[in-house]
């Protein structure tokens, strides 16, 4: 997975402050804690511009060994930010995809490994649709 320490916008920067336990780091904005708080072994795993906002999909690892991972969208604009509810795909093996409209993150399924789980976050909601990874070729 790629990462990076921060993420400068035009509408602040994004970083994550460690602490002395792994599991302790905080994401903040501008040095300030973001609300509600995400604790945990963070990354910024992916960061994309929009026109009027600047996206960034936040991995947290609590250390749980059922389920390692989870991710947020954090969406900073020019009133401020707003973060996604958690997404809990439990694996570092995800595509990812932004448009103006919803941010996806797709992940295999923790308890079917023959389907895939898309999240898609719309700025306000959180869905999840499963469905096969396997997907026939349409004839021509």
């Amino acid at each position: 997975m790629p990462t990076r320490p921060n993420f400068v916008t035009p509408y602040g920067t994004l970083g994550i402050k460690s602490y002395g336990y792994v599991f302790e780091s905080r994401l903040q904005i501008n040095n300030e804690e973001v609300s509600p708080t995400i604790q945990g072994l963070l990354t910024i795993t992916y960061a994309f511009s929009l026109p009027k906002a600047e996206v960034a999909l936040v991995s947290v690892n609590e250390g749980s060994e059922q389920c390692p991972y989870a991710y947020r969208w954090v969406v900073l604009h020019a009133k401020g930010y707003t973060v996604s509810p958690p997404i809990s795909a439990c694996s570092d093996r995800i595509r990812v995809t932004v448009n103006s409209q919803s941010f996806t993150l797709e992940a295999p399924n923790p308890r079917a490994p023959d389907k895939i789980d898309t999240y898609i976050y719309d700025g306000r909601s959180k869905s999840v649709i499963t469905r096969s990874s396997f997907v026939k070729p349409t004839r021509k």
